[in-house]
């Protein structure tokens, strides 16, 4: 009698550490979430030129760089444009210090969210205006990073513009 008992407990065991009621699911291996914080930036880096070809600005690390016309402006000048991808959470990107430029991102982004509403007196530009353009926490967001833009904002807005525009 022990005997048989004996056996039906190891069947009984066997049959639920091997998955014999056939209710087990393969599982999927996790995809990694997609990051909530994810901008591209683009830059103007040195002065412009009257020529594409006499633009000497050297292209930052990690960026992609081309030479663009400046909008507006006669005669014709051209610039040499960096753009850089940002994410955040994982922090990668264009960057030397990822983690630093998300960390000046989300600052600028929030100050920029917030207008002062003191009025500036803007002079031409003289080079095409840095830009951001993606999602930042979950929400859209495009703004222009240059002098006009960040006037009036408290003055360590402008050390997360350096961060962001840093050649």
């Amino acid at each position: 009698m022990i005997g048989a008992m004996g056996v039906l407990v190891l069947a009984v065991f066997a049959a639920g550490c091997l998955g014999g009621s056939g209710t087990a699911r393969p599982t999927r291996p996790a995809r990694p979430a997609r990051p909530q914080t994810r901008v591209v930036i683009h830059a103007s880096i040195g002065l412009p030129a009257r020529r594409p070809a006499a633009v000497t600005a050297r292209c930052p690390a990690r960026a992609r760089c081309r030479t663009q016309r400046v909008p507006n402006m006669r005669p014709r000048e051209w610039a040499l444009e960096a753009v850089r991808t940002l994410t955040c959470d994982p922090d990668r990107g264009g960057y030397r210090r990822p983690a630093a430029a998300c960390r000046a991102l989300r600052d600028l982004t929030r100050l920029e969210a917030r207008p002062t509403g003191i009025a500036c007196a803007c002079p031409i530009m003289l080079v095409p205006p840095s830009y951001i353009v993606g999602r930042v926490d979950g929400k859209d967001v495009s703004f222009t990073i240059d002098g006009c833009s960040l006037c009036g904002l408290p003055a360590h807005a402008g050390a997360d513009a350096r961060v962001l525009l840093a050649s």
